[in-house]
């Protein structure tokens, strides 16, 4: 793209994003629970990180074909894909797994879709419908759990994402960050 194509690129969608890259306007209030908790830690932890990192974060995304994620965030390090698992319990699986056992604290059982699979589905359905994604990371957080029988490369602390996230080399030019942040406001709910 030309200069004068960005510049008018930006003119036309800087109104539709958020003038703070912490894109507060795009965060949803979240219902009463467990999970929704889960997501709010998960968004506070990483508008902390965005104050030394930049970048823009999407709460609640849902794509035209209805699926959806709970956090984009885009910066310098990539796409973030996340995924947050807030509920109080044991965790088990791996990324093999097509499902996933939480064990609640009344030791009742519960199996649900593995969240680093569906992930990767919500990667390759916004790579196709909303951007060609390169650099992501599929990234499940964990809020208030033990994820310790977790046995993912996906799976961390939301409170450890900022020191791990520190670690990643630069990917992404500031350029590439608003073209992908631009189209996810334009071709996503």
């Amino acid at each position: 793209m030309s200069f004068l194509g960005l510049l008018l690129f930006r003119f036309v969608f800087d109104s539709r994003l958020p003038s703070s890259k912490k894109n507060k306007g795009n965060c949803k209030r979240w219902a009463d629970g467990p999970k929704s908790h889960g997501e709010y830690i998960a968004s506070t932890m990483i508008q902390r990180f965005m104050d030394h990192d930049g970048g823009y974060l999407f709460d609640n995304v849902i794509l035209s074909d209805g699926r959806d994620i709970d956090h984009i965030y885009v910066s310098r390090r990539g796409i973030f894909f996340i995924s947050t698992l807030g509920a109080p319990g044991k965790y088990l699986g791996t990324d093999e797994n097509e499902e996933w056992v939480r064990i609640t604290p009344r030791n009742e059982k519960e199996i649900f879709t593995s969240p680093s699979l569906y992930n990767q589905e919500f990667i390759d359905s916004f790579s196709s419908l909303v951007y060609p994604v390169h650099e992501q990371k599929n990234v499940v957080f964990f809020t208030n759990a033990d994820f310790s029988n977790v046995m993912s490369k996906h799976a961390m602390s939301a409170m450890a994402f900022p020191n791990i996230c520190l670690k990643l080399p630069a990917v992404l030019s500031d350029e590439e960050i608003y073209e992908i942040a631009s189209a996810i406001v334009t071709h996503t709910h």
